[in-house]
Formats: C-alpha cells, structure tokens, sequence
C-alpha cells in the first residue's frame, strides 16, 4: 500500500513574524523569502524551507506537509482520500511555491490541514549553512515529528494508518488520554495524538531535532539570553529517547527543540503500549511559563 514517508515541511500562521524570524536565527536556521509579511525557515540543504511562516490576525497551526515517494503513490493515498471524504484538491500553485513536482492538500477528519506531495527540488547547489553551526536531524525521516489533539481517537487513527499508510509504533494513557504515535520513516514518530477531554481539537506541538545534544543546550542558552520562554525546561521521554524542552510560540501551541530520537528496525521493533507518565525525567514546567497544552495532556 502506498505511504506517506515523511514529515516535509509545516506552515504556521502568526500575529508576531519577527517573533519566528527572531526564534529561526536563534535554534540556527537560516531565514529565507522574508518579504515582512511571510518568510520560511531552511533546516537543511535539499529543501528552500522546512518551516512556513505567514501573518494573521490569529496565531495558529496552518499545514503540515507529508511527502510520498512517486507520481503512483501520490494517485494512490488521493484516491483513499477521496473514499475517505478528505476533498483531496490538485494545487499546481502550491507545487511552484513548495519547489516540488506535484502537490494535493486535503483536511483530516478533525479539520486539520495538511499537504500530499512528491518530487521536492533538491537546492544542493546552495549548501545549508547555519549561522551557528547548528546540524539538524532530517535526511531521509522528515524534519520532527507533530502532535494533534483530536475528538476521536479511533477516527483519527483508522485516518492515518489506513489512508495515509502509517504505522502505529507506541500507543499509551497519559493522565487519562488515549495516545498514538505513528510513523512513516525510521524516526520513532513523524505524528503523534491525544483524544483530548475539550471538544476544540488543536495542534499541541511540532517538534525540530538536532543532531547533537551540545547543540541542544547552545540553542536553549541562546533563546534564554535573548528572553525567549521556555514551558518545559530540559528532560527526557522513555518512548522515542529524545532530550529535549518545550517553547510557547504565541498563543496557539509549543515547538519543542529535541536530539536524540530512537531510529526504528522494522525486524525487531515491537508495538508497545504504556499505562504510565509518558517522560523518564525533567520535563518540569518553568515558573511563569505559558504552555499551549493546557491541563488536557502534559
């Protein structure tokens, strides 16, 4: 069955731009197409931007985009999004802007937006270099992983695995929520969610790795000394092994910063399913800090 196979790129809308222009310099990407009023975020060098930035009147999650291999896995995942009542729509538009062959965009069943595409435009001729030196964590697995916070734990899932073709990896309670985290790649998750006890479904977080933790702790020394706060400070999570911390960026969701994510094999990986906290230690919410999660999921 044809399947997404990674986590490409996300598009987030926001009331403060110079916010995410300010935050993309400090974790080391490079700002890109800044015309004031949107601009992207390069992590790496085949891709002109992972990260979308665009001003609104609201700060919210826009897009996420999930990439397949071929012209034939893209007519496939459409035609099971067309049963499924997804309103797959062909944008040749978007393909231009996204530097990428072809590119449908589609809703989930909770409303989230998401984009389908293949062939991206590798931009090797203009080699990723990051103001400070930063190396991110994307090569073949996509640039992080996406937590949603969904209405229906069963619809969501049979959307994801059964449509787009993901593979459930971890499933588990967290303070009364039923938990998914899916992949599409090796990386331990590309997306993960929470049935929420709230009828408003949302993102909760996206998440950006690194490949070296030294680079980890540079990042968070940067965005503090330049007063950026911090929700969740340094700590790990036993499922996908990350360290990492969580940031508020407005008022909509958390980005978290991480390194160190478990690689799946698929020969020996087994499906677990946890009934406990979801963190081996740290994770500790800052004194002061917002955070986007509220008191459904921690």
């Amino acid at each position: 069955m044809a399947a997404v196979t990674a986590l490409g790129h996300i598009g987030v809308d926001t009331t403060d731009i110079d916010l995410w222009r300010r935050w993309g310099n400090l974790i080391g990407a490079v700002v890109v197409d800044d015309t004031g009023d949107s601009l992207g975020l390069r992590l790496d060098t085949e891709a002109g931007a992972r990260i979308l930035v665009r001003s609104s009147t609201q700060d919210s999650f826009a897009f996420a985009g999930w990439e397949v291999e071929n012209e034939a896995a893209l007519k496939g995942i459409c035609s099971r999004l067309e049963a499924a009542g997804a309103q797959p729509k062909d944008r040749p538009d978007l393909a231009a802007e996204r530097g990428v062959v072809d590119l449908v965009t589609f809703v989930d069943p909770d409303g989230f937006v998401a984009e389908l595409y293949w062939g991206r435009m590798s931009h090797v001729r203009n080699r990723f270099l990051s103001p400070h030196g930063v190396d991110f964590s994307i090569g073949d697995m996509g640039i992080g992983h996406l937590v949603l916070g969904v209405t229906d734990f069963r619809r969501t899932m049979a959307f994801y695995t059964e449509v787009l073709g993901m593979v459930v990896t971890e499933t588990m309670n967290i303070g009364g929520n039923r938990v998914a985290m899916v992949r599409c790649n090796p990386r331990h998750h590309s997306l993960a969610f929470a049935e929420v006890t709230s009828a408003r479904p949302r993102v909760l977080h996206f998440a950006v790795e690194v490949d070296h933790l030294d680079a980890l702790g540079a990042i968070r020394d940067r965005l503090l000394d330049e007063g950026f706060p911090i929700s969740r400070d340094l700590g790990r999570h036993p499922g996908d092994g990350v360290i990492s911390f969580y940031q508020p960026m407005g008022d909509a969701f958390e980005v978290e910063v991480a390194w160190g994510t478990t690689r799946i094999d698929e020969r020996t990986w087994p499906q677990r399913r946890h009934d406990r906290p979801y963190w081996s230690w740290g994770h500790r919410p800052l004194t002061g800090a917002a955070t986007a999660l509220g008191a459904d999921v921690e």
